[in-house]
This record gives structure tokens, C-alpha cells and sequence, in this order.
């Protein structure tokens, strides 16, 4: 059973979030979301991922990795929110380059790397993924980071969730937690997992 998770920030008081709009907007050529995007529409399918993630991860000093940040969502908007450090990692220049441009204007601090994250060898807390690959690939992709207390945590429809879990057992020993955005009914086919891989069948 899913654990329900909620947040309530308002779209029309918070600085920052238009602002981030904004500068979307003005780097459209870029592709990092739909040209005719509404700011409605930007807050609660896009921003508010990253607040629903800072009701899984609590403590704002882990470190963080989000991996084909893309537009920076989820971790620019963690960052934003207080959490201090959070690398975002694409593989893009000109998507790292609208992600130093977004730093600077809203006076953040999070890191940046333009990289394929196969090539990053760190410890980290969270590895975040938000529409990138299947859970599998990442967690692939991702094995230089591996080490037993690594959490995962991604973004799935339930009937992706259902599919690539089973993919991930076949493979690895693993913890599993899911939560449900309590929201919106828009979101209600859409669940944020939580994974710690235990261990890797293939060793045994």
C-alpha cells in the first residue's frame, strides 16, 4: 500500500517559481518544456515534484544527485527550498547552460555537471530521476554510486511502476516504499518510489 504524502504552497505568492517560469519561457528554443506551457500548468505538473520529494527526504544536508536534470526539476527546486547539496548532472550543454543561468538568478547554490553519469564516482544519499529511463537503466547506469545505503527515488505511472519493479527484482535484492500524491486527482495514476538496492542476484 502506498504511503500518502501532500503539500500545500501556494502557486500565486512564491517568488521563486515564477521567476523560474520565466526564464523557461525565455530559453524556449532550448526545448526544456513545451513552448506554449502555462504557469499553472508549469507549478503543478512540473515544480511541485521537487516539493513532494522534500516530504521523502527530510534531511536537507544529504547529498543529492539528480540525474538528466533536464530543466532542473526535481533538483533546482529542492535546492531552492533550502536542501544544500544537490548536483544536477545533463548530458546537454545547452540545458547545463540554462541551469547556470537559473542559479544565478535565483541565487541558489546547486552544482552542476555536464556529464554522462556514467563517468561520476561520488557518495551520495538520493539518486532522483523524473522521466529519464526506465528504474532498471538508471540503477545501471548509476553503479558507480552504488553502495548499500544509496536510496532511489523516481517518478512512475502505477502501471510503469507495476512493470519495471519486476524487472528490478529479477535482478536485485531490494527495499521498496511508494507514496502517493494526495494532491490532485489529475495525479492519482502517479506514485514516487522510494528504492534501496540490497544487494545484486548475479554476485550470489
Amino acid at each position: 500500500m502506498a504511503n500518502d504524502i501532500f503539500i500545500n504552497v501556494s502557486c500565486e505568492t512564491n517568488y521563486a517559481p515564477r521567476t523560474y517560469f520565466k526564464l523557461i519561457k525565455r530559453w524556449k528554443k532550448v526545448n526544456l518544456m513545451s513552448s506554449n506551457i502555462c504557469y499553472n500548468s508549469f507549478f503543478y505538473e512540473h515544480y511541485r515534484d521537487g516539493l513532494l520529494i522534500s516530504n521523502v527526504i527530510s534531511d536537507k544536508n544529504s547529498v543529492i544527485i539528480d540525474v538528466g536534470s533536464g530543466a532542473g526539476i526535481p533538483g533546482a527546486v529542492l535546492a531552492i527550498h533550502g536542501y544544500k547539496n544537490v548536483l544536477l548532472i545533463d548530458i546537454s550543454k545547452k540545458k547545463t547552460a540554462f541551469l547556470l543561468k537559473l542559479n544565478a538568478e535565483l541565487k541558489t547554490s546547486f552544482f552542476i555537471v555536464n556529464d554522462d553519469i556514467r563517468n561520476i564516482n561520488m557518495k551520495a544519499d538520493y539518486v532522483i530521476s523524473r522521466g529519464v529511463d526506465t528504474m532498471y537503466n538508471i540503477v545501471q547506469l548509476t553503479n558507480k554510486l552504488l553502495h548499500t545505503e544509496l536510496k532511489f527515488i523516481f517518478f512512475k505511472t502505477k502501471k510503469l511502476f507495476k512493470e519495471e519493479i519486476e524487472e528490478l527484482k529479477n535482478r536485485y535484492f531490494l527495499e521498496c516504499q511508494v507514496y502517493k500524491d494526495l494532491k490532485s486527482d489529475k495525479f492519482d495514476d502517479r506514485v514516487i518510489i522510494q528504492l534501496k538496492i540490497k544487494g545484486d542476484k548475479y554476485d550470489l
